[in-house]
Parts: C-alpha cells; sequence; structure tokens
C-alpha cells in the first residue's frame, strides 16, 4: 500500500513538472513571438513612412503613413550614418516611430530654429555620439516649388537638402525653454532627446541638446 501511494507520488510529481514546463515553454514562445512582432512591425511601419515621404517629395501632397496615422513625415535627417524621417507633431504616439518636428518652431529648412525631439534609446540614441564641427544633412521639400509643377519635373528637383554644423552641445533642464528661442536671421535645427543616454528612468528631468546651424 505504502509503495502503491509512493509510486502514486512519484507519478503526479513527474506530470506535475511536465505541465509545469510545457507552460513555461508556451510563455516563452509568447513572448518571443511577441519580440519579433513589435520589431517586425516597427520595421514594416518604417517601409511606409517611406513611402510616404517619396509621395510627399514628388507630388507636394501630404500623405499619412497609415489611415489611422495623425502625422505624415515632412523631412528626411541624416546623421552619423543613419537616415531617419522627420514625422510632423513631436506627441508621444509620433515619437513611437522615429524623431519628429515640434510644430510650435520654426518649419523645417526655413530661417529660425526648429527643434525635433526623439527618443534616447532608439531613433536619437546616436546624439550620444555628437561632437561640435560634426555635419547633420536635412533634406526637406523644395517649397518654391508649386505643386502642379512637381509632377512634371525630375523628382530630384522637389529635394531641398541642406547641410548643417554642429555648434553647440549642452544638457539642460527639461523646463528650460531657451533651447527654443527663435532667431530669424539664422537657419539652424536643435535636436533634443532625454538624458542619460544609459537611464532607466521613463522621464529624467535633463535633456541632451544638440544644435546645428546652416552652412
Amino acid at each position: 500500500m505504502k509503495e502503491a501511494k509512493e509510486q502514486s507520488i512519484f507519478e503526479w510529481s513527474i506530470k506535475l513538472k511536465t505541465i509545469t514546463s510545457l507552460i513555461i515553454f508556451v510563455f516563452a514562445l509568447l513572448f518571443l513571438f511577441d519580440g519579433f512582432y513589435i520589431t517586425a512591425k516597427a520595421q514594416y511601419a518604417q517601409y511606409l513612412i517611406a513611402d510616404s515621404w517619396r509621395h510627399y517629395m514628388n507630388t507636394g501632397e501630404q500623405k499619412k503613413p497609415w489611415p489611422w496615422a495623425d502625422t505624415y513625415p515632412v523631412a528626411k535627417l541624416e546623421m552619423y550614418q543613419k537616415t531617419q524621417y522627420i514625422l510632423a507633431g513631436a506627441s508621444g504616439r509620433n515619437l513611437a516611430f522615429g524623431p519628429a518636428h515640434m510644430l510650435q518652431t520654426a518649419s523645417l529648412g526655413s530661417p529660425g530654429n526648429a527643434a525635433i525631439a526623439g527618443h534616447r534609446d532608439t531613433h536619437f540614441d546616436v546624439l550620444k555620439n555628437a561632437k561640435m564641427g560634426d555635419l547633420v544633412y536635412l533634406t526637406s521639400r523644395n517649397k518654391n516649388l508649386k505643386k502642379s509643377t512637381i509632377s512634371s519635373l525630375n523628382s530630384k528637383d522637389a529635394y531641398l537638402k541642406q547641410a548643417y554644423r554642429v555648434t553647440n552641445i549642452e544638457i539642460v533642464d527639461q523646463h528650460n525653454l531657451d533651447v527654443l528661442d527663435n532667431n530669424e536671421s539664422t537657419t539652424s535645427i536643435t535636436l533634443i532627446t532625454c538624458y542619460p543616454f544609459d537611464s532607466i528612468e521613463p522621464n529624467p528631468p535633463l535633456r541632451y541638446v544638440v544644435k546645428a546651424q546652416k552652412i
């Protein structure tokens, strides 16, 4: 009787371990799938944004990357061997998909100070490599061309590519709005991200600010 009971306990222990292992395996697969899904979703979003950008450049018409988007690409930023599309409006939703233009600042490529925000752990992680004198390239649509004429021209004519040189790098408090001050006597861009780069705090009180002036 005792041996039968011990055998039953042993068999139940084996079954419990098997069930536990199976549950762990299933959850591991779910986490793995979720990781792949998020990565695939992010990559596909970039493809749609790039397609929307090409449409904007070739036609002058703003096109949402996907039907429910509340933004569209307005410029292309090239820095530190990385090309990124700038979205209109620096909302939390837009920043999840790329750097975004702060609409209360100057228009991109126009005289004044245009500010662009981006997340420190994704799109603007490259800012930690910024040095004084570095070159940054901003491509926007040539606003001197009318929509009706763009389609009849080579698509390259619609592109206005400008070179900017990094003139200032500073760390400021998140409430310091001086970095957004406008000066229409120059054409500049201000790149802003959270700081420190390696902090696990979701919204630290400091901002890393890189300012570049058109040359």
